[in-house]
């Protein structure tokens, strides 16, 4: 049997060829999404994804408790929009209701206009005050871009690595 000095090295050189395997293949396995909207109204959340930008109803349930926000009837446009794309799109493609405007003032341009309970953050509670992001309803694991996404990946790497070495050492 080898002795454990000289396998260090060669765990190593493992550890090396497998972060210049790994890391190609994940940025050619990429998404090409494009960024939520930024007009939001109140009453709906910044949604994407391969077929496209769309703001969807923040849905709640006035039983539960918000920090933030307050679950409220609001009247909203809505139209029905198709989820079709993607690499592998589903047949029948889904198709999810997305907010177009507030119609509590003024009858919808497009869509149907409809009385729903919404997430409202409680600092934006006019459609003259800007939609505020991600306030309140819900949860989220934040903003993170690829270069995050790629540290987790080489400390998740690292840690395998350490763990196989203490494992051959004991």
């Amino acid at each position: 049997m080898v002795p454990y000095r000289s396998q260090e090295p060669l765990m190593r050189a493992l550890g090396l060829a497998l972060l210049v395997v790994l890391v190609p293949v994940g940025a050619a396995l990429a998404d090409d999404v494009p960024p939520p909207p930024k007009d939001c109204v109140p009453g709906s959340r910044e949604t994407t994804g391969h077929s496209g930008p769309y703001c969807a109803p923040a849905t709640c349930s006035a039983s539960a408790p918000y920090k933030d926000a307050s679950c409220e009837t609001r009247k909203l446009c809505i139209v029905m929009k198709t989820l079709d794309g993607g690499r592998r799109p589903r047949q029948p493609p889904p198709v999810v209701p997305t907010v177009v405007a507030a119609c509590d003032r003024k009858p919808c341009a497009q869509g149907v206009c409809k009385a729903l309970k919404v997430c409202v953050p409680r600092a934006s509670k006019s459609e003259a005050e800007p939609p505020a992001r991600r306030a309140g309803c819900g949860c989220s694991l934040g903003d993170a871009s690829p270069r995050d996404a790629l540290l987790g990946a080489l400390v998740a790497l690292a840690l395998v690595l350490r763990g196989a070495r203490a494992r051959r050492r004991s």
